[in-house]
């Protein structure tokens, strides 16, 4: 059998739909995770990666990794390990094993100092590197924030404290981020399996639009049909909570990012913010 897929991470948030897309197109693919229902372990931790999981294996996603971030510096070396040099070291033994096709799904977040955002950064590195030496064919998908029905993280805990009252009415600040569909994320990087050919590329993925805080809060109060607030909180006290509290300084910061590299391959998002209850199928 030719012409397969490996998803690694496949139990995961994005791997799981990407999966439901695969064989929604009917794609061959084989999951691949921690607790893999083929009997092939992945401990990225271990670094351990049999020839045989890459037979008659084309191309690869790579999505299994730490995926949300640590203040702990005592994480570093963990969060290195697992996200940076197993990533690198699974891209070498993909390349020496045949693979035509190698997409790591990497993190906007790869651009910041933190924890999770070096590890994402080694391994970005690592891959720009191996690009220059090998014929596999290495591209790297850099995704916003990514929305859903059913959101992960901090948008998760946005949507439940909006849900609950527990989150007031935050002003317009005119402060700019960028989101992206978890659907339209999973056409994106099906378009670059299949029309991408330049190796070492790096793609950037939102939903093309821009969203303040106070915008993301109207449109999550109106998935949850639930009324807008008739006021907001002041301007003067966002803006003190911005000087002392780190969450607050995030929560209303700019994270703004241009998605026009992949317009070439004729990728358009479908979907906008309003529509995080909606899906391809």
């Amino acid at each position: 059998m030719t012409g397969q897929y490996l998803i690694t991470g496949a139990n995961g948030y994005v791997g799981s739909r990407l999966c439901e897309y695969f064989n929604h197109h009917k794609k061959k693919f084989i999951p691949l995770s921690r607790k893999s229902s083929l009997g092939i372990s992945l401990d990225l931790s271990l670094m351990d990666f049999p020839d045989t999981i890459f037979e008659n294996i084309d191309s690869i996603v790579h999505l299994a990794g730490l995926a949300h971030d640590s203040t702990n510096n005592q994480d570093r070396n963990k969060y290195n390990m697992i996200n940076g040099y197993s990533t690198i070291n699974l891209a070498e033994k993909a390349s020496k094993n045949g693979v035509k096709r190698f997409i790591y799904i990497s993190s906007v977040k790869a651009e910041e100092d933190s924890v999770y955002g070096n590890s994402k950064k080694l391994a970005e590195d690592g891959l720009t590197a191996l690009a220059h030496k090998t014929d596999m064919c290495i591209s790297i998908i850099r995704p916003s924030l990514v929305y859903s029905k059913n959101p992960t993280g901090n948008l998760k805990k946005l949507y439940s404290a909006i849900r609950w009252g527990l989150f007031p009415p935050p002003p317009e600040i005119n402060n700019e981020r960028s989101l992206i569909h978890l659907d339209d994320l999973c056409i994106a990087i099906d378009t670059i399996l299949e029309k991408n050919n330049s190796t070492g590329s790096k793609f950037i993925l939102t939903d093309n639009k821009i969203y303040s805080t106070r915008k993301i809060y109207e449109e999550l109060c109106f998935s949850q049909k639930k009324q807008l607030p008739s006021w907001t909180i002041p301007v003067s006290l966002v803006n003190v909570a911005i000087k002392v509290l780190p969450s607050a300084k995030k929560l209303f910061s700019n994270d703004k990012y241009d998605c026009s590299d992949l317009t070439e391959f004729g990728f358009s998002p479908i979907f906008s913010l309003k529509n995080i209850n909606e899906s391809l199928f």
